[in-house]
């Protein structure tokens, strides 16, 4: 669905300035976890899929970096917490490629994904543990697993309310942001509140951009919802009818209007002159989405074919700084 080409310049500024660590977490995690190399490179092997599919470095694996520019680390300190976080994105990508593709993990990489996850949350919950944000750590932690377990019951019902489950099966996020501000001795907890604002709004915004996988996985989102009300399923359906059907409806509308209020309380959570790379992200992001908010409102009040490519372009655009 995207293109290089389409990718905001934030987001090419952003990836290139951390382009050096997110190398540096990968041989951090092999050299500092003691994870059998096995395990490793299934880590790895998971999030350059993700990579590959993108065509850019997933924000999940970057978002972190931003993250720590907020905090003062010292350099040791910032190396392991990226591995650990490195580790428990890995164990992310495993989990979901197995259960979109087969429903389920076979032993070995059962094992993989388990030791990652392991090691991740064992090395951030040695900095969160005896701090103020120790339950902050723990509670992500366990709704983490929650909402992903409620997540693999629902997906399947087209009648499922999954905004709570969309927001708790993403909150590993949040819990390594509580083992960063621990490490740093911060002394509020404003990137970890900001950081859990956004949980819903790039679950939405996700789902916008996997659409055409969605539906073919059964994974009854909202667009794949809007999807099938409009579109007979008994034939196969190209990415442009999928698109063409949701961009008409005022629930997409209504989806990426909650995701853009996310993204405001977000922004409005950090400090300015403490939160550089973070805010530079998520203006842009907040940008990008009042964007796409305001071409829909016109396409949906007056539709009309020549539009219908503007919509596209904006969707594309929005897709590349997300997910």
């Amino acid at each position: 669905m995207t293109t290089s080409a389409d990718q905001s310049d934030t987001y090419i500024r952003l990836a290139a300035k951390y382009a050096g660590q997110l190398s540096q977490s990968r041989d951090d995690l092999l050299h500092l976890s003691n994870l059998h190399q096995d395990f490793v490179n299934q880590c790895f092997a998971a999030i350059d899929a993700s990579r590959a599919r993108l065509q850019r470095a997933p924000t999940g694996e970057i978002f972190p970096h931003l993250v720590a520019q907020s905090l003062a680390l010292d350099d040791k300190d910032r190396r392991l917490l990226m591995a650990a976080w490195l580790a428990l994105f890995g164990y992310i990508c495993i989990v979901d490629h197995e259960l979109d593709q087969n429903g389920y993990l076979n032993g070995r990489t059962s094992i993989a994904a388990s030791a990652l996850l392991g090691w991740g949350v064992a090395t951030l919950g040695r900095y969160a543990a005896g701090t103020p944000f120790a339950d902050v750590f723990l509670d992500n932690v366990n709704r983490a697993f929650s909402g992903q377990y409620e997540d693999m019951q629902v997906r399947g019902d087209p009648g499922a309310d999954r905004q709570l489950s969309d927001t708790d099966k993403n909150r590993a996020i949040v819990a390594a942001a509580a083992g960063f501000c621990a490490a740093a001795r911060e002394s509020d907890d404003r990137v970890i509140r900001s950081a859990e604002a956004l949980l819903g709004p790039f679950q939405i915004l996700d789902d916008l951009e996997d659409l055409q996988e969605d539906h073919g996985q059964d994974n009854i989102t909202i667009f794949v919802r809007i999807v099938r009300d409009y579109i007979s399923t008994a034939v196969p359906l190209s990415r442009n009818a999928m698109y063409g059907a949701i961009i008409r409806d005022s629930r997409t509308k209504a989806a990426v209007v909650r995701a853009a209020e996310g993204i405001d309380r977000a922004l409005l959570l950090l400090d300015p002159n403490r939160d550089l790379a973070l805010v530079d992200y998520i203006a842009d992001l907040r940008d990008r989405t009042a964007g796409l908010i305001r071409v829909l409102d016109d396409y949906q009040r007056e539709p009309a074919a020549i539009k219908e490519p503007e919509v596209m372009r904006q969707i594309e655009q929005l897709a590349n700084g997300s997910s």
